[in-house]
């Protein structure tokens, strides 16, 4: 059994701390450091954060405990005063981020990135990379898009510091004609969206193409993700599969898991994450499930300041099995609003665990609809039509079970098959849910 060395994030943060050696203590330090110099810049600069802090003591905090007086911040704000949180001029952003809420009118959030903001983004990348691959291997990255500054652009350019060979397949449109690309290029590695890859893994188990070794390792990125999806590429084919945390304001790189696959090591020099209570913000201790809430440290154009993420984890408590002085923060399990319906007493993450562990399912959508007086769970399953029927039988006994275990009624169950080829995903890689 191969041993399992402490992630390679240490030798990142342990960069950025020289001189001082890499411990707890040093970390909290150089953390302080850095939070105490951005809450002065964005006071400075930032017209929002002026009015926001004005009741705060403006002096230097002596512990990162004092953090939690600070109000915490909602994508509401980034809706509505993106332009008063700027704190460099518009010449010096190098990378502006316009994000449309789907299925909304509300205005969209925007986000600005300096030259040296993308530049530490694509430095974690690197170091990210080096955890699940070796120099001279093939990446395909299954992220959005060809522009510049992109995520996948961002990706290619840390996969070159590897060095690695890195290609961008976007948008995924043909499974067949993206398997035909990974074995015309010897792809050795893959980082997209789950739901991309664990679909391509059913379809390569359903042609027989790509067999076990053949994929060294996986980067599972941009949504959350299901461990019945992780746990069946691993099986399938037989490699390693990572799972990174971030988002666009996070300035897309946020955590990693490492070999030990126990949680998730956090990007520490640029981000101060919390996790606490969603209904007055206090810190949580290990092993209570919370919000994620961050604040960037060094961020130069638009720094956040106890961002609320609306994501939820845990602390984990002790040591990694990797041997890792670093924090660890557990599996994100789905968003705080997708807690179980009232209606339904179901939650996307439980419908993901019990129909994705299911053979031959390449994805799935579920939607809650009413009907007069009924409530009626429809799910939509995409699979092959050999698996049709086996899959229908087996999905209605897996929910009906999760309704079980609740108390009271449930909604009806209807489920409808369709071929994977109708497959679709929005522009980020992600099929879209819903429940409630």
């Amino acid at each position: 059994m191969t041993a399992i060395i402490p992630t390679r994030l240490e030798n990142w943060l342990r960069n950025r701390l020289a001189p001082q050696p890499l411990s707890l203590d040093t970390l909290a330090a150089f953390q302080l450091a850095e939070l105490n110099q951005t809450l002065a810049h964005v006071r400075e600069n930032s017209p929002f954060y002026r009015e926001r802090f004005k009741n705060l003591p403006n002096r230097p905090l002596t512990d990162l405990a004092q953090l939690a007086d600070f109000p915490m911040m909602t994508a509401d704000d980034l809706r509505r005063h993106h332009l008063d949180m700027l704190c460099v001029s518009h010449g010096q952003v190098s990378r502006v981020v316009t994000m449309q809420t789907s299925g909304t009118t509300a205005a969209p959030k925007r986000l600005y990135f300096s030259e040296a903001d993308l530049e530490r983004n694509i430095d974690f990348f690197h170091h990210g990379l080096t955890c699940m691959t070796d120099p001279g291997q093939t990446l395909l990255i299954m992220l959005p898009g060809h522009s510049p500054d992109s995520a996948a652009d961002q990706l290619q350019r840390a996969a070159a510091r590897v060095p690695l060979e890195a290609h961008i397949h976007w948008p995924v449109l043909d499974l067949e004609r993206l398997i035909e690309e990974i074995e015309e290029k010897r792809i050795d590695c893959l980082a997209g969206a789950p739901s991309q890859i664990f679909a391509l893994c059913r379809h390569a188990e359903d042609a027989g193409r790509l067999p076990p070794n053949s994929i060294k390792s996986v980067l599972l990125t941009t949504d959350y993700v299901p461990r019945a999806a992780a746990d069946g590429i691993r099986r399938s084919w037989g490699c390693r599969v990572f799972e990174h945390y971030g988002m666009s304001e996070m300035g897309l790189g946020g955590a990693m898991a490492c070999d030990a696959h126990q949680g998730y090591h956090l990007r520490e020099a640029d981000l101060l994450v919390e996790v606490v209570d969603p209904d007055d913000g206090t810190p949580l201790p290990p092993g209570v499930e919370g919000e994620v809430v961050f604040t960037t440290l060094a961020r130069q154009a638009m720094p956040l300041i106890r961002y609320r993420t609306g994501d939820r984890a845990a602390w984990l408590e002790g040591p990694c099995a990797c041997g890792s002085i670093l924090r660890r923060l557990g599996r994100v399990r789905g968003r705080i609003a997708d807690l179980a319906s009232e209606r339904t007493r179901l939650s996307m993450p439980q419908l993901d665990e019990a129909i994705l562990s299911l053979p031959g399912v390449y994805s799935f959508q579920a939607v809650l609809e009413k009907t007069g007086e009924n409530t009626v769970l429809s799910l939509n399953l995409y699979c092959r039509e050999q698996h049709s029927a086996t899959l229908k039988d087996g999905v209605h006994a897996a929910v009906a079970r999760l309704l079980e275990s609740g108390t009271g009624g449930g909604p009806a169950i209807r489920i409808h098959t369709h071929p994977p080829d109708v497959l679709r995903w929005d522009s980020t890689g992600m099929i879209k849910r819903t429940i409630g």
